[in-house]
């Protein structure tokens, strides 16, 4: 009886272990959620409003509103990049990450066709 238990019942892990597994197989680091922040912040004092929708493992995804938003983003994409650079601890590594502009509501159906 107790060999079955003990097969259906996996030994008791902690909490924290399968938390932390699962947050490293997400790619989730703790510095992600200031680099979101920054950019956005960076963005707006540029005069864009934009939000972050998405990172997927070095690319960051920013929702803007209209096509012309999306292409003069992307035509100053290293001003940006500077600027948050300015704004994050000089050990942030910067260089790995990429800016994925989207327009409004894209991301989604980008998603559902996959």
């Amino acid at each position: 009886m107790a060999a079955l238990k003990e097969s259906f019942c996996p030994p008791f892990v902690s909490a924290e272990r399968v938390v932390s597994g699962l947050v490293d197989q997400m790619g989730i680091q703790p510095g992600n959620f200031l680099l979101a922040k920054v950019v956005e912040f960076s963005l707006a004092e540029l005069g864009f409003f934009t939000q972050v929708v998405a990172l997927k493992r070095n690319k960051l995804f920013l929702e803007v509103g209209s096509p012309v938003e999306m292409q003069e983003l992307s035509l100053r994409r290293n001003e940006i990049l500077r600027l948050v650079a300015k704004s994050l601890p000089q050990e942030f590594p910067l260089k790995e990450i990429q800016l994925q502009f989207v327009l409004k509501g894209m991301l989604n159906a980008e998603s559902k066709r996959n």
